[in-house]
């Protein structure tokens, strides 16, 4: 087994030490940085998943009459709620929570993203789905389950850069869950 002399691990852990902290620095600051070699953009993706939480409480009511919204900074009823990036996460995953023995036969959103200035913007599936617009029905056979409540398949947007999220009803969700029924988000 050939052995690295003392001298080369000192300066790896040396580098190591000093490099490490400058590429997270810079990461977090969005600043360049020079390296021994020459100058980088520091940049890394990062993510810290949240937990599931109630956006929307009332699905059964569309934001713009069943119409597309074009406008969701005039959405201002309280059970549409917006959920704060704090600066964490790079996608967004979203859900129906219904009760267990229920049904939710259609229901569609339209996720956007505001920027720190409210600005929205439109928020995109891993398909780039032109019309923003992610739908949703409950399936029995499926669907997780916690004993109370059963969850859909769960849809994932680029969270593209935004401060806030928030989901749109586009299509008021129908069913015999529909009333009681909430959207959920994370962050991701």
């Amino acid at each position: 087994m050939k052995r690295f002399p003392r001298q080369f691990l000192a300066l790896l852990l040396t580098v190591g030490l000093v490099a490490m902290p400058l590429v997270a620095l810079a990461a977090l600051t969005n600043k360049t940085v020079s390296i021994s070699s020459g100058t980088r953009n520091g940049t890394a993706p990062a993510s810290i998943m949240s937990d599931w939480v109630n956006i929307c409480t009332d699905i059964d009511t569309a934001d713009n009459s069943g119409s597309t919204v074009v406008n969701p900074s005039t959405i201002t009823r309280a059970e549409q709620g917006k959920l704060s990036m704090l600066g964490s996460g790079t996608s967004v995953q979203w859900r129906i929570r219904y009760t267990t023995g229920t049904t939710i036969t259609a229901g569609t959103i339209q996720p956007f993203g505001f920027d720190a200035n409210s600005v929205p913007d439109k928020l995109f599936d891993d398909a780039s789905t032109p019309s923003n617009a992610l739908a949703f029905v409950s399936d029995a056979n499926n669907d997780v389950q916690d004993g109370t409540y059963s969850y859909t398949a769960s849809q994932e947007t680029d969270a593209n850069g935004a401060t806030r999220v928030m989901g749109a009803i586009k299509v008021a969700a129908t069913g015999t869950g529909a009333a009681t029924a909430v959207l959920q988000v994370r962050v991701k």
